[in-house]
């Protein structure tokens, strides 16, 4: 089902899916563009839906483990090919390293 859309129109969708949760925790969410000719508009071609499932299901996680106060950072580059590379960085727990 791939369609072409712009990513910055999707990104918003799913902020305004989680803004609820954001201000409930006071959790500052910055999105930031890489690697885009223009960051305003940047049209995609691929199945928007599954792309913002995924992208959703990253932020809730982090949302859930980002004590009161954080902040995430949701990174969206757009590398060789065509491809996207998300990254979502936040200041939460992480994972227990094993001794």
């Amino acid at each position: 089902n791939s369609i072409n859309f712009d990513i910055n129109i999707a990104i918003e969708e799913i902020l305004q899916i989680l803004e609820d949760k954001s201000l409930m925790k006071n959790i500052e969410i910055e999105v930031c563009y890489k690697g885009f000719l223009d960051p305003y508009s940047s049209i995609m071609n691929t199945d928007k839906k599954r792309l913002q499932q995924i992208i959703l299901n990253l932020m809730n996680n982090a949302l859930k483990f980002t004590d009161r106060n954080g902040k995430i950072l949701l990174l969206v580059e757009k590398v060789p090919l065509d491809f996207l590379r998300i990254s979502v960085v936040d200041n939460g727990i992480g994972i227990k390293k094993k001794n």
